[in-house]
């Protein structure tokens, strides 16, 4: 007959090993967004391409800037699931980690709030409006991971301390 404590472990190793195959999933799709964008611009027939496109270019590298951001909290996030395996989450690594996490987001949000501008242009260039949408969430989005990641981490480091 099976403890509960088994079947405790049994479903948080399960929890944890489909966080890390989410983990892998979301850089593998990161990574092939970057992928198709580079393979996108840089089959532009156009010789002047460059003096057209140049928003385009500076969302393209900011893309590059926080795709390998996103990456580094991906593996800072892996890490943090060790932790939580190992029973380990209760430690200052743990706190580390999700500030850590909390730092990176809210970098990528202030890059992607940067850019909105020339996601601006380039709405108004290609009359796709929906691209400022997909700007503001870009922006958005991770600063709601770096508030969530430094509650967590607060909660952590009080939880630590006596």
């Amino acid at each position: 007959m099976k403890k509960a404590s088994d079947q405790y472990s049994l479903t948080s190793s399960l929890s944890i090993t489909t966080l890390k195959g989410v983990f892998i999933l979301a850089a593998l799709g990161v990574l092939a967004i970057c992928i198709a964008s580079s393979i996108s611009i840089m089959t532009d027939p156009s010789p002047d391409a460059f003096e057209e496109l140049y928003p385009v270019y500076i969302v393209v590298i900011s893309l590059y800037l926080t795709t390998t951001l996103f990456i580094y909290g991906l593996v800072t996030g892996w890490k943090l699931l060790n932790l939580i395996g190992s029973n380990q989450i209760y430690t200052n690594k743990a706190t580390k980690s999700l500030q850590i996490i909390s730092k990176l987001a809210l970098t990528i949000t202030i890059i992607f709030s940067l850019d909105l501008p020339f996601f601006y242009w380039w709405a108004g260039e290609t009359d796709a409006p929906g691209l400022i949408i997909i700007g503001i969430v870009l922006a958005l989005a991770p600063l709601a991971v770096s508030a969530i990641a430094y509650l967590f981490s607060e909660v952590l480091s009080q939880k630590i301390r006596p």
